[in-house]
């Protein structure tokens, strides 16, 4: 049973402003390190303002196969996210895994109008879970291809693995939010600096 409130999807729904993140943060920790990871992808509220968020050629819930091929996904994306945060290069499996994605249907370009310019984006020819599975692919090798790795980012709370992209000018971005895991983080080495001192006193 879920712990979660009636109207996390609305009030949580915390989107990066790229769909492939997203999927990525559909994994939900407990940035306090409580309790295990909810996977949002069970959650159907969830996946309907994902899909609504985002448009996608969808008119039902994924079935067995598609959460299959999501959570999949997923996986290849968060492998490749770890690569880069620790400076390894991503791998020709890897590569060959996000290509499996990318061909899953065909896609077409457009140009569309995002906050501060415009963004060229894949969109699928068909509708079904495979063409979001392409383009949730299609979103992530733009951002590889455009974007400086140093600028894609895991929350430097442990517990938390929220993925973000750093706009900051000095690329000083280190939490997935101030308020929450910043706060947290800095509470806590604060607690640990008094129990120190108490314990050298």
């Amino acid at each position: 049973m879920s712990r979660l409130p009636p109207d996390f999807a609305a009030t949580h729904f915390l989107s990066e402003g790229y769909l492939a993140l997203d999927l990525l943060n559909s994994e939900h920790f407990d940035y306090r390190g409580r309790r295990p990871m909810h996977d949002l992808l069970d959650l159907p509220a969830w996946v309907a303002a994902w899909v609504q968020q985002w448009h996608l050629p969808v008119t039902g819930a994924p079935d067995g196969q598609a959460l299959a091929a999501l959570r999949a996904l997923r996986a290849l994306l968060r492998g490749m996210l770890e690569n880069i945060n620790t400076q390894q290069p991503i791998t020709d499996v890897q590569l060959e895994h996000l290509n499996g994605f990318l061909a899953r249907t065909p896609m077409q370009q457009q140009v569309e109008r995002v906050d501060g310019g415009l963004r060229l984006v894949g969109l699928p020819l068909a509708a079904g879970w495979p063409g979001v599975e392409a383009q949730v692919a299609a979103d992530w090798a733009d951002l590889l291809t455009r974007m400086p790795p140093e600028r894609l980012k895991v929350c430097a709370n442990p517990d938390c693995h929220w993925a973000f992209v750093d706009q900051s000018h000095n690329l000083s971005r280190r939490w997935c939010r101030q308020w929450a895991c910043g706060n947290l983080i800095k509470v806590r080495q604060f607690r640990a600096r008094a129990q120190h001192a108490d314990v050298g006193g």
